[in-house]
């Protein structure tokens, strides 16, 4: 067994037993294939919110973390109302990151966008937004380590195949709002408001990554590496992840260069939306 597997069964056997712990799950890129050596381990711990044991869960952590530090885990609503609560553990030499889950919430969510019910929120540490969409995606794509009464692999069957509703919804929703946010980056352009302007231009380009992951029927679970991820994608625009590059390079001072980038990328994903 290699270092990270030993990691995640040592992990899933202390946080399992735990009063209000349903299962644990590993998340991220080493889920989807896609970490690099140097990559973080994403722990979800999906709890029943009326019986978790914090207590027992802050005492566990700190068994796991290599140094036995005290008082790693941030309780439920500590990071926000979306991403939680959660603790950052250093294991065996890698980085660990536990992300608290409330399975009930997470279920709800789930049969919200089954029936194309998406919902955007302010977070903390998220550039965009965080859309109910993100739980149903980390549910999707992870891996289950533990699953005590069943409860996590029954709703992550509800996940695939990807549900049309949610793709229909988000392409709508996302698609108008790439072009309105053009509109204002590109009304306010020169005239010496550039944070303004880049603001703009970020949410437009995010809004923009939504669409193409839902074309693609692939879930957008971080704006983290999107870009580079719709790179590998089948739809996409020619050439997408270098004309990203190029229209933020160009944002702080060319910012009528910019704006056109942005209007042509509109255009190309509006045209693979008619088409697709």
């Amino acid at each position: 067994m290699d270092q990270i597997e030993t990691i995640l069964q040592s992990v899933s056997n202390t946080l399992t037993p735990i009063k209000g712990i349903a299962g644990v799950v590993l998340g991220g890129s080493r889920a989807r294939g896609t970490h690099t050596l140097e990559s973080d381990i994403d722990i979800g711990i999906y709890y029943h919110s009326d019986t978790l044991d914090l207590t027992a869960l802050d005492r566990a952590a700190t068994v796991l973390d290599s140094e036995h530090r005290t008082g790693l885990i941030a309780p439920p609503g500590a990071w926000g109302n979306w991403v939680n609560g959660g603790g950052w553990l250093m294991i065996n030499g890698c980085h660990v990151d536990f992300i608290l889950r409330d399975i009930l919430r997470v279920a709800q969510a789930i049969e919200d966008c089954r029936e194309g019910r998406i919902a955007a929120h302010y977070q903390t540490g998220h550039p965009h937004t965080y859309l109910n969409a993100m739980y149903m995606g980390e549910l999707a794509t992870c891996r289950i380590l533990s699953d005590r009464d069943g409860k996590i692999q029954e709703i992550q069957d509800k996940t695939h195949p990807y549900p049309q509703n949610m793709r229909e919804a988000i392409i709508r929703f996302f698609m108008f709002e790439a072009g309105f946010s053009h509109m204002f980056a590109d009304k306010n352009k020169n005239k010496q408001d550039a944070y303004y302007v880049a603001a703009h231009l970020v949410r437009s380009v995010s809004c923009l990554n939504q669409v193409l992951f839902a074309l693609n029927g692939e879930y957008c679970i971080n704006e983290k590496k999107a870009v580079r991820m719709i790179d590998g994608f089948q739809v996409k625009p020619p050439e997408y992840g270098r004309r990203i590059e190029n229209l933020f390079s160009l944002a702080g001072y060319e910012e009528e260069q910019a704006c056109t980038c942005l209007k042509n990328l509109i255009d190309d994903v509006e045209k693979l939306v008619r088409e697709v």
